[in-house]
């Protein structure tokens, strides 16, 4: 009987650990993975290297959810361009600012699309869009001159300014009768 080899325990392999470079393509997503062929675990007794396969786990973002292709940011912007419209500038992923409008109006919660600024698609040319979720800010430590003005605004609405409030008292109504 030969004697034990002390560097591979008589298998033909050694264990040691390699740097690679892996090119991500742009698109990947959680649980997708990539095959490198060759660079896995040599087979036994001088048999051919496997593969090596990296799975891609995307970390959370700060500012942008992925829902899929389309990237999603969430913008506060104040009741007045809420309710009057306007513009505001939004970040996008390629850290470059976009305008967009908001229209008269617009509830918060409504989402807004910014064609083709979002993830790009997975081995294609084509690019999700980003969509902005908007969400009016209410005014807060308001003076008393603030307060008056609010409340003489408040007190000139109708029922036909109040989409959400009238909906929701007519659904009222009809369920007690």
């Amino acid at each position: 009987m030969k004697g034990r080899c002390s560097k591979c325990n008589n298998t033909g392999r050694i264990k040691q650990s390699k740097k690679l470079q892996i090119k991500i393509p742009s698109g990947v997503e959680t649980g997708n993975r990539i095959r490198m062929s060759g660079e896995g675990e040599a087979g036994e007794r001088g048999g051919s290297y496997g593969d090596l396969y990296v799975f891609i786990n995307i970390n959370n973002h700060k500012l942008f959810q992925r829902e899929r292709d389309n990237i999603v940011c969430e913008v506060a912007i104040p009741f007045t361009t809420a309710t009057l419209g306007g513009k505001i500038e939004v970040p996008t992923i390629e850290r470059k600012m976009v305008n967009i409008s908001i229209p008269k109006g617009m509830q918060s919660g409504h989402k807004l699309r910014v064609k083709e600024k979002g993830m790009s698609i997975l081995r294609t040319d084509r690019r999700g869009d980003m969509i902005v979720k908007v969400h009016a800010e209410t005014p807060v430590n308001l003076s008393k001159d603030q307060e008056n003005i609010l409340n003489q605004f408040n007190d000139s609405l109708t029922k036909k300014n109040s989409v959400m409030t009238e909906g929701f008292f007519d659904k009222v109504k009809k369920l007690f009768g």
